[in-house]
Order: structure tokens, then C-alpha cells, then sequence
């Protein structure tokens, strides 16, 4: 997850309510089936993938993976999800995420997964791409490595 809903000083009901309004001014409907696979990342300990999500879902929507990944693919054009491109899972954003801005630092031993402010980063490399008459669409930054409680 994006961040501890503790650490936030949130709770999981005012996400919910902040995902119904996003739906709401991106002209959509947060559907019982997209709530719900954005309630089961939110709580989740670390990103999931969509068939760990197609197992979480107890009765709500279809169980077949297009299904999972229409509403994935929904979630993250609303901003709501981030697809973490280099493991195939996804992580909840909150109101309080500018992943614009943020990169990823990514546990290979427990999956955990940590947003962190890549501003500078980002700018630099936003730079260095137009001064090469490149046009960026996307910039991902995913660190791989050991978290502190996993390092030898």
C-alpha cells in the first residue's frame, strides 16, 4: 500500500469516500466490484496481483480476470491504483499520493512496497529527455532491493 491508513491518520471509509468523489468528477461510477478491489488494496499488506485480487473478491462481480483487469484498468485511470510495471501488481493510491512525483522502493524478500518524493529526480530527468528532443509520456522509477527488517 501506498502508505499506512494509520500513519495518514485516515480512515479506510474517508479513502472510500475520497475514491466515490474522484469517480464522480472523472464522469464515472465507482462500482460495488471497483470498491471493492480499491478496499482490498488499500487494506492490503503489499501490492497485489489481479489473480490474488480475483481470490479476495467473496461474491462481488464476476470471477474471471478480465473482469479484475477492466476494473484495474479503470481504477488507474481515475488515479485511483498504480501498477508497479517491473513485479505485474498493484498498489492503492490515497488523496494524499502524488505518484506523478513519487517513485517506488520495492521489497524482494516481503513485497512491501514504499512511495517516496522523486520531485528533483523526476525534474531532472524530464530535463535531460526534452533537451534530446524526446517527448515523455511516462516515468517510472521502481527501486528493487532489501527493506531495513530484511537486510542480512
Amino acid at each position: 500500500m501506498t502508505g499506512d491508513l494509520k500513519s495518514e491518520g485516515l480512515k479506510l471509509s474517508e479513502h472510500l469516500q475520497h475514491a466515490e468523489r474522484v469517480a464522480l468528477a472523472c464522469s464515472g461510477r465507482l462500482t460495488p466490484l471497483r470498491r471493492h478491489i480499491y478496499k482490498c488494496l488499500l487494506i492490503a499488506d503489499a501490492p497485489l496481483g489481479a489473480y490474488e485480487i480475483l481470490g479476495m473478491l467473496d461474491g462481488v462481480g464476476a470471477s474471471k480476470p478480465p473482469t479484475v483487469y477492466r476494473s484495474l484498468d479503470w481504477l488507474i485511470g481515475v488515479g485511483l491504483v498504480k501498477k508497479i510495471e517491473s513485479i505485474s501488481k498493484y498498489i492503492a493510491k490515497t488523496s494524499l499520493d502524488d505518484s506523478n512525483r513519487m517513485a517506488l522502493l520495492l521489497c524482494e524478500s516481503c513485497g512491501n512496497a514504499e512511495f517516496f518524493d522523486a520531485a528533483s529526480v523526476l525534474d531532472s530527468l524530464g530535463n535531460f529527455a526534452r533537451e534530446k528532443g524526446f517527448e515523455e509520456h511516462q516515468t517510472v522509477i521502481e527501486i528493487l532491493g532489501l527493506c531495513s527488517e530484511h537486510q542480512r
